[in-house]
């Protein structure tokens, strides 16, 4: 397709990567964008938490502030103005993610929060999993000062054996994001990861992020979300078999 100052996969693009879409300024999957990558979802001022798909789910659920609370939340999850990079696998979301009620700084995972991560049971100040923790994430074994959601952690996610400042949801991680492997400050599906950058193949709940992966960008086959912040959009969310490129930053593509 023709490009215009972005990569575009199947589609037309203006300032920013298409798959199967028109762009506005920013990466789309499938549907309309204004300032930031959208996936089938919809947009909350400039910013938009979309997006994408977890599993065979799809996420278009309701938009409460500019934080998006439905049943599969993948890209990422807003908290007042500011986005932080959050997944979701299933029903349950992780980071600085919002469901229901809002979230700051923890994840939520078919729980309340309170300054820090739930699930399942009730936390204050830290996460729980199972048995109860105080002041402290615990999964299983492994604590690492931060949330757990269900045998990742949230906050210096641990997933397995890795663990990396960053949120995690069931196998998957968001930040830091970890899934099976290692990650070090970036999101990681299946390999490992060096700086923001990611290279594998790996999955959040079901989605697949296939080829490789470059500061927030995606070029692959699944889901990776996508993060507002303001008009600034980092990383791209991907539906299905669509993927929308890099990052974006204001109208500027890099990845």
């Amino acid at each position: 397709a023709a490009v215009v100052g972005a990569v575009v996969v199947g589609a037309a693009v203006v300032g920013a990567a298409v798959v199967g879409a028109a762009v506005v300024g920013a990466a789309v999957v499938g549907a309309a964008v204004v300032g930031a990558a959208v996936v089938g979802a919809a947009v909350v001022g400039a910013a938009v938490v979309s997006v994408a798909v977890v599993g065979a789910a799809v996420v278009g659920a309701a938009v409460v502030g500019a934080a998006v609370v439905g049943a599969a939340v993948v890209g990422a999850a807003v908290v007042g103005a500011a986005v932080v990079g959050v997944t979701v696998v299933g029903a349950a979301v992780v980071g600085a993610a919002v469901v229901g009620a809002a979230v700051v700084g923890a994840a939520v995972v078919g729980a309340a929060v309170v300054g820090a991560a739930v699930v399942g049971a009730a936390v204050v100040g830290a996460a729980v999993v199972g048995a109860a923790v105080v002041g402290a994430a615990v999964v299983g074994a492994a604590v690492v000062g931060a949330a757990v959601v269900g045998a990742a952690v949230v906050g210096a996610a641990v997933v397995g054996a890795a663990v990396v400042g960053a949120a995690v949801v069931g196998a998957a991680v968001v930040g830091a994001a970890v899934v099976g492997a290692a990650v070090v400050g970036a999101a990681v599906v299946g390999a490992a990861v060096v700086g923001a950058a990611v290279v594998a193949a790996a999955v959040v709940g079901a989605a697949v992020v296939g080829a490789a992966v470059v500061g927030a960008a995606v070029v692959g086959a699944a889901v990776v979300g996508a993060a507002v912040v303001g008009a600034a959009v980092v990383g791209v969310a991907v539906v299905g078999a669509a993927v929308v490129g890099a990052a974006v930053v204001g109208a500027a593509f890099v990845g």
